[in-house]
């Protein structure tokens, strides 16, 4: 847990590759509600908690996928992992919670595929500003990514964790193809 002035920041550092062993691992991997009970354990009284881990939701067997995704909507506001190296964004509402759902690209990739995303949390507003950047050959340093969105920022409310939809709805959502494949 971080303390910044009058918020405080929760961090629950997952692993989602506990059970990898190939380029076969697609639909076998999980997260247990183990690690999730263990890890939010210290975080529940952070005024943010946010979950991180390698594998999206995809790469997870279904079953785990399932409950993994109960578990970030009704104890999370956000929810980073990567592993794909491509950017996806959703800010998503259902009968189990809300969060906001990030993949992020990779930092050390194959040329302009590496990338990073910084996200700017106004506490005041309930703003979450996120900032894409992904690698310029020819300028030799990272750019503001525009296949992320028009001007490689995008702003979103920070949802909470106290109301709920009566139906499961996307209310945003941005996202760039990926190849589920890829796992």
């Amino acid at each position: 847990v971080i303390d910044t002035y009058d918020t405080s920041i929760g961090f629950a550092c997952l692993n989602s590759a506990w059970l990898s062993a190939s380029e076969k691992d697609k639909g076998n991997l999980v997260l247990s509600r183990a690690q999730f009970n263990d890890a939010y354990q210290h975080i529940e009284n952070a005024d943010v908690k946010v979950a991180l881990w390698h594998h999206p939701f995809a790469c997870l067997h279904e079953s785990d996928a399932s409950r993994s995704k109960a578990q970030v909507l009704q104890r999370f506001h956000l929810c980073l992992n990567g592993h794909f190296h491509e950017e996806d964004g959703n800010s998503v509402v259902s009968p189990d919670g809300q969060s906001q759902i990030f993949t992020c690209p990779a930092l050390y990739a194959k040329g302009e595929q590496s990338g990073f995303m910084c996200y700017q949390l106004d506490m005041s507003s309930r703003k979450l500003n996120i900032h894409s950047f992904r690698w310029n050959e020819r300028k030799g340093f990272f750019v503001y990514n525009t296949d992320f969105s028009n001007n490689g920022q995008w702003s979103v409310s920070l949802l909470g964790q106290d109301s709920l939809s009566d139906k499961a709805i996307v209310v945003q959502r941005k996202t760039t193809a990926i190849q589920e494949s890829q796992c």
